[in-house]
């Protein structure tokens, strides 16, 4: 904090870091996300008596990532 008791801006390069920092976490959010996505959707249109035993070892999959 200066003088007056406000808050010292960050640089607009330090600034810019952090938006570039979180865009590429949320993209790889998104690419994740999307490649469980299709992992589910191939699990589901196989045959219905195999999809309980993958949707469990996917689940515990996920479980394991995080």
């Amino acid at each position: 904090m200066d003088q007056l008791g406000s808050r010292s801006e960050a640089s607009p390069s330090s600034t810019n870091d952090k938006k570039i920092e979180r865009r590429l976490i949320e993209k790889k959010r998104r690419n994740h996300m999307r490649m469980l996505y299709s992992k589910l959707n191939s699990l589901l249109s196989m045959d219905h008596n195999s999809i309980s035993l993958k949707v469990y070892s996917l689940s515990l999959s996920l479980l394991s990532s995080y």
